[in-house]
């Protein structure tokens, strides 16, 4: 797997596009509440790290 942050996906709330992010790794929520696009990349990489250093992630 490449060295990666966990992809963000688009999803609507109320009307306004926000978006949110699952590792592929663990299959766990990155971005646990829908965000604006800047805020969820900030939060995708301080909490999670790269895909491919997961340590969450069953063997």
């Amino acid at each position: 797997m490449p060295l990666s942050y966990p992809p963000l996906k688009a999803v609507d709330v109320d009307g306004v596009k926000k978006w949110t992010a699952v590792c592929r790794a663990c299959g766990q929520d990155v971005v646990q509440v829908p965000q604006l696009v800047k805020a969820a990349v900030e939060q995708a990489r301080r909490a999670h790290g790269h895909e491919a250093e997961c340590t969450r992630a069953q063997p």
